[in-house]
């Protein structure tokens, strides 16, 4: 169908559906339910906003959808489950600040000064601020002592994370017979075949694969090497401009504490 469509044998393609949206009262998650089709089970038992709290039908979206949009919604519903514990511990990072609110030391220093203090301007044409004291005491109710071990758990969630849905991928491959899939497996995209001319066997699989010529391949690795060149450039060039400009305020310093 995509290949088709690249070529222009046809504008566009839009897919049938085999039913309906009436609803039966049965119900769709019953796999002896007597609803007429998938999509009747999908629209009632998960496409609504009333279904947040009822585990995805991932079998029926496999069914009616595919492997890869099934996977792709048993990822999100994984990671969004996931997100509950740093949630809440991200709560309760904020509620200690709030009960730390008026014991940060940083701020009392600050407050309980006399003396002004004016902090660098943002721009060349701005002028010098003077630090506002609610300003730090506000920033402490996400930045405080808890924030640190908040990162360290995040750091070990994340790899939890990491290392489980690896169960959960392996566990849904092996029911819905795909665990042998490969990548490569996958045919080339219609828009790259249409741009690859030539064919070369391919060094690994021995097999006689499209590709693109050299000489539209080379203007392609050649911009995308200068962008990439440049990019690196510019971030260098920014880290170099924070250096000397943090080295010319400390002299400046120096010299207004010496006068």
């Amino acid at each position: 169908v995509v290949s088709t469509q690249s070529t222009g044998v046809y504008i566009s393609a839009f897919p049938l559906h085999d039913s309906t949206l009436v609803e039966p009262e049965e119900d769709v998650l019953d796999p002896n339910s007597a609803a007429e089709s998938d999509r009747q089970k999908l629209y009632r038992g998960w496409g609504r906003f009333a279904m947040w709290k009822n585990a995805q039908p991932l079998d029926h979206i496999r069914r009616y959808f595919g492997e890869k949009v099934s996977l792709y919604f048993c990822w999100l519903g994984f990671y969004t489950t996931w997100l509950i514990v740093p949630s809440a511990v991200g709560v309760i990072c904020f509620l200690y600040g709030i009960v730390t609110y008026n014991q940060n030391e940083i701020a009392d220093g600050i407050c309980n000064n006399r003396k002004d203090f004016l902090m660098c301007p943002r721009c060349d044409e701005c002028h010098f601020e003077i630090l506002d004291c609610k300003g730090v005491r506000v920033a402490h109710l996400f930045d405080n002592n808890f924030t640190v071990a908040f990162s360290v758990f995040m750091s070990i969630w994340a790899r939890l994370f990491l290392e489980f849905w690896k169960r959960e991928q392996s566990s849904k491959a092996f029911e819905w017979d795909t665990l042998g899939f490969e990548g490569q497996d996958e045919p080339p995209r219609p828009q790259y075949e249409q741009k690859a001319t030539e064919t070369v066997v391919n060094p690994v699989t021995m097999k006689t694969e499209p590709s693109i010529p050299n000489t539209a391949r080379y203007p392609r690795l050649a911009s995308a090497f200068m962008v990439s060149l440049f990019m690196i450039s510019l971030v260098i060039a920014a880290v170099i401009g924070v250096i000397v400009y943090r080295l010319a305020i400390r002299g400046i310093i120096a010299k207004t504490s010496l006068s």
